[in-house]
């Protein structure tokens, strides 16, 4: 806590909030101070600034006027203690209530086990008479019945009493205990902490000045989000794409973001850049070895955008919001308010409507099922930033997809989920055999795929599966039975194009071999 300036206060006639610029793990708020100065110094006051502000980016410059900021600075104060958090009247009147229904419940209760008590006495005491008259009249038996089966209707309703009159008890005593506890809150004592922004001006003059005051704060970031909505083609039209992204913010900072403009930046200002260290890279021949065997081994390459067969990403993966490398900008359609609770709020950005083809495309060796692909190509003026993305076919939402960072121009894809009409098995069979005396070593594979549409609607399809690329001369990889199947040599991925009547029911064989010398091992 500071000392109060000795300095006059100018007299603020406005404050808001002009912008607030989310960063990827702060916050950089603008806000607009319009006050009166008198000739000489003074001290502008900003209040409800955050607790957690950055003292050292705060900035103040004047905008309008014939003053000067000598001097910015943070004030953080705590309120007198004995505020309390809430209004002891009422508290105190709960509280009575709750004491007074706990004392009529124990009243109540008391007065059941008496009754009770007086009810079994009763039958004590018609027990003994029945034991006396050994041969009662039929007179006297009439008496003793009636009198039996007064005592036992008062004795059942007495015991439902009894039971909710525990009943009343039990929540009386829960009732009073938050009662108990919300007015010992009402009573603690709460000191209360606050910030401020001062600013010392100097003028020759009075007059009107107008301050813009910028500082950041923690405790408030924000993430891309996107909704992808499919049209279906229809015969009259082809099918869209809308794309809608939105910024999902969230803040705790203490202050009032109520309908203020929003604007999202990728930029990392907490990180600093330096240039990379230089130094010598000395190269240097070495005789290779000739050994007399060679090892072998099957890996899984991962190939960038293998599906599309076209285009290429800048980088492979970055923390935190993916935007390329460059950092990016991207405002709001329109203010927003943002509570200050750390509940995300979604913050709609823009939207893009793209021309798109969709198809169905199945990986029976890593999913035996058929999935509806999207495919289009980002058209919007700035990039489509990596994040998850809610996919719907017309009014349906069908789930949670994601995408990466998507370059203007460049094409992307999404998927919407399974196709249940349509039915995929695949099998494997694999023989080895080794040739007698020069020792050549062969595996056979034979891949069986089994589709069935079950639909009522013809469909177009590609069934894609894996074909081991050699990288060493010693081994060769020949396809034996294609089956139909268009293989890409390079990335190894052999691809059917299919047309699926109604019902109808397809069988595909697709066969490789491979082979190798003696001395590899596999």
């Amino acid at each position: 806590m500071t000392d109060p300036s000795p300095l006059p206060l100018a007299t603020v006639l406005s404050s808001k909030i002009n912008r607030v610029t989310f960063f990827e793990d702060r916050a950089e708020v603008t806000r607009q101070l319009r006050c009166r100065v008198v000739p000489g110094s003074c001290v502008a006051q900003i209040t409800g600034v955050t607790m957690v502000i950055d003292d050292s980016s705060l900035v103040a410059v004047v905008r309008s006027g014939g003053a000067r900021v000598a001097a910015s600075s943070v004030r953080r104060a705590e309120a007198q203690a004995g505020s309390r958090r809430a209004e002891p009247p009422a508290h105190e009147a709960e509280y009575q209530a709750a004491r007074r229904r706990l004392f009529d419940a124990h009243r109540s209760l008391d007065r059941a086990e008496a009754e009770q008590g007086r009810l079994h006495k009763l039958l004590a005491d018609w027990e003994r008479s029945a034991a006396q008259a050994a041969r009662p009249r039929a007179d006297q038996l009439a008496a003793l019945r009636a009198a039996y089966d007064e005592i036992n209707g008062a004795t059942e309703a007495n015991f439902l009493r009894l039971e909710r009159c525990r009943a009343e008890l039990e929540r009386a005593i829960e009732v009073e205990r938050l009662a108990t506890v919300r007015r010992g809150t009402a009573q603690a004592m709460a000191p209360r902490h606050e910030a401020s922004v001062e600013i010392q001006l100097t003028s020759t003059e009075p007059g009107e000045v107008e301050i813009e005051v910028t500082y950041r704060t923690p405790c408030a970031l924000w993430r891309p989000e996107h909704h992808a909505q499919l049209t279906p083609a229809a015969p009259q039209s082809p099918a869209r794409l809308l794309l809608r992204t939105f910024a999902i913010a969230w803040q705790n900072t203490g202050e009032d973001w109520s309908n203020v403009p929003c604007r999202f930046s990728t930029a990392r200002p907490s990180q600093t850049a330096t240039a990379p260290l230089l130094r010598d890279d000395t190269l240097a021949l070495q005789r290779r070895s000739d050994p007399r065997s060679i090892i072998i081994e099957e890996r899984d390459q991962a190939m960038q955008l293998a599906t599309l067969g076209r285009g290429f990403r800048r980088i492979e993966e970055m923390p935190g919001l993916d935007d390329g490398g460059e950092p990016l900008t991207l405002d709001a359609r329109g203010p927003a308010t943002i509570p200050s609770d750390g509940v995300p709020v979604a913050i709609e950005l823009g939207e893009q409507v793209l021309p798109c083809e969709s198809d169905l495309v199945s990986f029976p060796e890593r999913s035996e099922a058929a999935h509806l692909r999207v495919s289009a190509t980002w058209i919007g003026p700035l990039p489509l930033l990596a994040g998850p993305v809610r996919v719907a076919v017309g009014p349906s939402l069908l789930g949670v997809a994601s995408t990466r960072y998507v370059a203007p121009g460049d094409p992307f894809e999404l998927g919407f989920g399974h196709d249940d009409d349509v039915r995929v098995r695949r099998t494997c069979e694999e023989r080895r055999e080794i040739v007698p005396v020069i020792g050549t070593q062969k595996i056979h594979r034979k891949i069986r795929l089994y589709l069935s549409n079950l639909g009522r609607y013809p469909k177009v399809m590609r069934l894609v599966e894996r074909v081991p690329v050699s990288e060493v001369r010693d081994l060769t990889v020949e396809i034996t039975e294609a089956g139909g199947a268009r293989l890409d040599p390079r990335s190894g991925f052999a691809r059917f194009d299919l047309n699926l009547a109604p019902g109808q029911h397809l069988e595909l064989a697709f066969a490789y071999r491979i082979e190798a010398s003696s001395r590899v091992e596999m």
